[in-house]
């Protein structure tokens, strides 16, 4: 008889037990958005420091065809990505190396001077100011 009071009692229990309300609530992934100088994922790590956006702030350097030249001193220009300084070895003339002018957002320029009647080699490195680099390095040969 205790056995079936104590199934009457479980089953009264289970149909008039009161209902349990939860509420759960879901929160947007965050993205970061880069270039705005925020961390708006809230990672600790804001716009090229954060992973997110790597493949938006890889530096970019590129160089414009010159390779010969009829005078002792050459332009030099190319574009860039990200770059904060563009700097320009030439060898054998230490002479004419020095800082390139960043001229708008995506292009530079260099005054390649007193280039000797030889293989002129250009070492051009770019860097964003980051710790990122970028070198390219190009020959002018002087024909006159």
């Amino acid at each position: 008889m205790l056995s079936i009071l104590a199934i009457c009692l479980t089953a009264i229990f289970l149909f008039t037990a009161s209902r349990c309300d939860q509420t759960v609530a879901f929160s947007q992934a965050k993205n970061e958005i880069c270039g705005d100088g925020l961390d708006n994922d809230d990672n600790g790590k804001s716009d090229c420091a954060d992973n997110f956006c790597a493949p938006q702030c890889l530096l970019e350097l590129t160089v414009a065809p010159t390779f010969t030249t009829e005078a002792d001193s050459q332009v030099i220009t190319g574009t860039h990505r990200r770059a904060k300084n563009i700097t320009v070895e030439i060898s054998p003339n230490p002479g004419g190396s020095g800082k390139a002018t960043l001229v708008d957002g995506e292009t530079w320029t260099f005054t390649a001077r007193q280039l000797g009647k030889v293989r002129n080699e250009l070492t051009i490195t770019a860097d964003d100011g980051l710790g990122q680099q970028k070198t390219v390095t190009v020959y002018i040969t002087r024909v006159d």
